[in-house]
C-alpha cells in the first residue's frame, strides 16, 4: 500500500478532524433523538451536566439539566442530525481506524492462507484488497480537511 500512503494520510486527516469536532460539540456522551420519534427538533441530554451540578450546589435553579434543542427547516434535516450524533461518529472513527489497523496488519489474514493456495499470490491478493478498501473509505471524504471545516 505504499503508493497509497497519500489516500491513508488525507483518511486520517478527516478521521482526526470529525473525532475533534464530534468530542467539542459532546465532551460527554449525549442522548440525541428526534422530539417524538418524528419532527423537525433534534433533542439531546444532558448538555452540560457540570454546570447543572454547581447550579444544584449553589442552591440556583438547574436549568442546564433539561432536554435541549434545536429545530430544522424539514424533518429529514432532523433526523440525519439526531442519527449522526456525536458519539457515532466517534464509535465510526474507531470503527475505520480499528479497520484500517487490521488491513495493514500482515498476520491479520493469515488464518485465511490455506496450504493449497500460493502464499505469495495470496498476500499480494490481500494488500491488493486492502488498497481497495482503503481508497474506497477515503472516498467518503472528497474534499481536503480545511475545506471541511470552512477554515
Amino acid at each position: 500500500m505504499a503508493d497509497s500512503s497519500d489516500v491513508l494520510s488525507r483518511l486520517s486527516a478527516a478521521l482526526d478532524e470529525d473525532e475533534r469536532i464530534a468530542r467539542a460539540v459532546a465532551p460527554t456522551p449525549h442522548d440525541w433523538h428526534v422530539d417524538g420519534g418524528v419532527g423537525d427538533t433534534v433533542l439531546w441530554w444532558p448538555p452540560d451536566p457540570e454546570v447543572a451540578e454547581r447550579e444544584r450546589r449553589h442552591g440556583v435553579n438547574v436549568t442546564a439539566d433539561r432536554w435541549q434543542g434545536q429545530q430544522f427547516d424539514h424533518e429529514p434535516v432532523a433526523s440525519h442530525v439526531a442519527r449522526h450524533d456525536p458519539v457515532r461518529v466517534l464509535r465510526q472513527t474507531a470503527a475505520i481506524r480499528q479497520a484500517l489497523a487490521d488491513v495493514r496488519d500482515p498476520n491479520a489474514f493469515e488464518e485465511y492462507s490455506s496450504a493449497s493456495i500460493d502464499h505469495t499470490s495470496f498476500m499480494e491478493g490481500v494488500e491488493a484488497a486492502a488498497e481497495l478498501f482503503v481508497r474506497a473509505l477515503a472516498g467518503i471524504y472528497t474534499e481536503p480537511t480545511d475545506e471541511r471545516s470552512g477554515s
